[in-house]
Order: C-alpha cells, then sequence, then structure tokens
C-alpha cells in the first residue's frame, strides 16, 4: 500500500523508489518491516496477545500442510503422463510429490489430534 500511495502522489515519492537489481520497493518494504518488528515485539510482552500469537503461528501450520499437498497433489496431475514415458523424470514430477503430499496430510491431521482446540479453531 505505501508503494500505491506513493507512486499516486499520496505519499512522498521516495516510498516508491525501487532498487536498482532486485526491482522492489525497498524503502516501503523497509518501513512496514521495520513497524512490523516493532508491533510484533511490543505485544509479546502482553499476555493475552503472546498467546494469541502462538496460538496463530501454530495454526499456520495447518495452512502450509494444507496448500503444499495440494501443490504436490497438482504437480502429480499435471505430470501424470511422465510416468509411461519417462520412469526417472517421473521420480521427481509425481512420485516424490505424491509421497509429500501424503506425508503433509498425515502430519495435518496428527497436528489437529494433538493441538488445542483453540489452535483448531483459528487453523481449520
Amino acid at each position: 500500500m505505501l508503494f500505491a500511495k506513493s507512486r499516486t502522489g499520496a505519499l512522498p515519492a521516495k516510498l516508491s523508489r525501487l532498487h536498482t537489481s532486485w526491482q522492489t520497493p525497498y524503502i516501503a518494504v523497509g518501513i512496514i518491516w521495520l513497524v512490523g518488528t516493532i508491533f510484533l515485539l511490543g505485544s509479546s510482552y502482553l499476555p493475552s496477545v503472546n498467546e494469541i500469537l502462538q496460538t496463530s503461528i501454530s495454526a499456520m501450520g495447518y495452512q502450509i500442510c494444507f496448500y503444499l499437498a495440494l501443490t504436490g497433489f497438482a504437480s502429480v496431475w499435471c505430470f501424470r503422463q511422465s510416468i509411461k514415458k519417462d520412469f526417472r523424470a517421473s521420480l521427481t514430477q509425481v512420485w516424490w510429490p505424491l509421497l509429500s503430499a501424503l506425508f503433509l496430510l498425515f502430519v495435518l491431521g496428527y497436528s489437529i489430534l494433538d493441538a488445542d482446540r483453540m489452535t483448531n479453531i483459528i487453523g481449520l
């Protein structure tokens, strides 16, 4: 938002400068990183906010497992023809992603059974 607003003139134009090799708005990203870090460190000393942060971080693992498993299944679907054509290629394009996706679903299920109720509510 800092980048977009600075490009339209609502904020100082310095925020919209792009890094020469990375092609990212490095000043705006740095400001957001600094403000986020300050808020995170400041809120971690409050007991209720610290609990919410810990629960949210644990719950993010649910989404990570789910979406990476979907990526594995998508790879299997996309490269399913390589099983017949090239077995060596199918190891990295089909079989390894399939095993990874199944393992991630196992980790997701185990985590749901092992976590507390609030983590499950936030994660699911």
